[in-house]
């Protein structure tokens, strides 16, 4: 399997929390890329060599981070995984506020149907993604409880920390 990143992030540097320094950076070079997926995580190991210098510094099994940006020149949204309902045929929806009721049978307010948007996954990253479909600008997205409801249901609208959510 080929990265595309892999080519352009030969060195890179790995930062190790110091409780005492904040954080320190090494200089490292990618060796190897190991071959199994992560089936949970849909990661690779990566195997970095460090620079001799920094190997009398870091002990063998410590935990570093290892941040590498990657522009995606894409238009996209980025949900939450909690967001992502199946859709047809394998693919993948999520859901979103739709048509404002003009009241429910108490006469309430802020009661929308859920509508399903057709999305597809560009990219994933711990627990968002980026994707792309028929969500539009100012979709509000329902990221939470996807499991108990359907299109065309009926929710009331809240706001949670100035967000509102369904």
């Amino acid at each position: 399997m080929r990265l595309p990143w892999v080519d352009q992030a030969i060195t890179t540097c790995l930062s190790l929390p110091s409780p005492f320094e904040g954080q320190k950076t090494y200089p490292a070079r990618v060796s190897s890329i190991l071959p199994e997926l992560d089936s949970s995580t849909r990661t690779l190991t990566v195997v970095l060599t460090l620079d001799p210098l920094a190997v009398r510094q870091v002990s063998p099994g410590q935990v570093a981070r290892w941040k590498l940006a990657e522009t995606i020149p894409t238009a996209g949204y980025w949900l939450p995984t909690t967001a992502l309902v199946q859709g047809v045929r394998g693919l993948w929806s999520c859901y979103v506020l739709g048509e404002l009721a003009e009241s429910d049978l108490s006469g309430a307010t802020h009661v929308f149907s859920v509508e399903r948007r057709d999305v597809e996954i560009l990219q994933t990253q711990s627990n968002r993604i980026l994707v792309r479909g028929t969500l539009q600008p100012g979709d509000q997205v329902i990221v939470g409880g996807t499991h108990r409801l359907v299109p065309g249901q009926w929710v009331r609208s809240k706001t949670v920390a100035g967000v509102k959510v369904p």
